[in-house]
């Protein structure tokens, strides 16, 4: 498989592998969603890094019975089975303005009050970090993410 080329950009899924393969779809969706909400919010936010994140591009077919909007950037799907990988990931991140959305456990509860609170009662380090979701210059955090696997 050849290196996709468009790569200056790249969004980021990082995943802890000890989850079940159902929760890590539901986080990975949900950290993503919570990114692209976030980097809407910066819209107005000038530079190069909010200009790219809003790049999408119109996959049609012919008979246009099929439209699609797909990033031009890749999606790069990593995992780690240390969640303290993930709560580095997100930290440095955050210290080097990158835009990043995580998912933690005590955001998976029964209901929203109780996601909300769970959330609330815990620090940083405290957290069980799942996902984390960024959209980055290429090689921002390459010495981070060098520490997780490619998820096949």
């Amino acid at each position: 498989m050849a290196m996709y080329e468009d790569n200056n950009y790249r969004f980021i899924v990082a995943l802890f592998s000890r989850a079940e393969v159902g929760r890590l779809f539901n986080v990975a969706g949900h950290a993503m969603a919570g990114l692209m909400d976030k980097l809407c919010a910066m819209r107005n936010e000038p530079g190069e890094l909010m200009e790219a994140a809003r790049d999408f591009l119109d996959y049609r077919t012919k008979d246009e019975a099929l439209h699609s909007r797909i990033a031009r950037w890749p999606v790069v799907v990593i995992k780690t089975d240390r969640q303290n990988l993930l709560r580095r990931l997100y930290v440095a991140a955050k210290e080097r303005g990158v835009p990043a959305n995580p998912v933690v456990m005590e955001m998976v509860d029964e209901n929203t009050e109780k996601q909300l609170a769970n959330t609330a009662a815990v620090t940083v380090d405290e957290a069980q970090f799942v996902c984390v979701a960024l959209f980055e210059k290429n090689g921002t955090l390459n010495d981070l993410t060098k520490k997780f696997s490619l998820m096949r």
